[in-house]
């Protein structure tokens, strides 16, 4: 695979989209990059700890009403998700100490790979001043398809 194209040294092991123009270019990126835009992501992890406020509702209205366990199910969902965060960022430093492949799990399930390619964008959006850069995921909201 060739250079990676955020840090620009090290060989890239896997492909983020980013769409430049409106013209989708593939670009490969290294475990490091993936391992410094997971670590600078917050979101995620305070989307899991505000899963965690459900708990009073658990608290307040008991396990077995209606609100309480939808609560429940809602704040079990957080913890599921804050441990696949935590999981996610002990594989990706050992990928990175290696200079290993990411995961699939952790590019697929645990957001990195929607979290790099926001990264690839501010980094393209900084190298190029008078191109529109875009995630796919932007790109797919203001283009719907036919």
């Amino acid at each position: 695979m060739a250079q990676c194209g955020i840090c620009e040294e090290k060989e890239g092991v896997r492909e983020a989209g980013v769409y430049m123009d409106g013209e989708k270019k593939a670009v490969p990126v290294c475990a490091g990059c993936v391992y410094e835009a997971m670590r600078r992501n917050f979101y995620g992890i305070g989307f899991g700890v505000g899963l965690q406020l459900c708990w009073f509702v658990v608290a307040s209205k008991g396990l077995f009403s209606v609100p309480g366990i939808f609560a429940a199910a809602i704040a079990l969902y957080g913890l599921v998700r804050l441990a696949l965060l935590l999981a996610a960022r002990v594989a990706l430093r050992g990928a990175k100490a290696k200079e290993g492949p990411v995961p699939d799990w952790v590019w697929k399930r645990a957001m990195a790979r929607a979290v790099t390619e926001d990264a690839l964008r501010d980094a393209y959006a900084e190298q190029f001043c008078n191109v529109k850069v875009q995630t796919p995921s932007e790109y797919e909201r203001l283009h719907p398809a036919k």
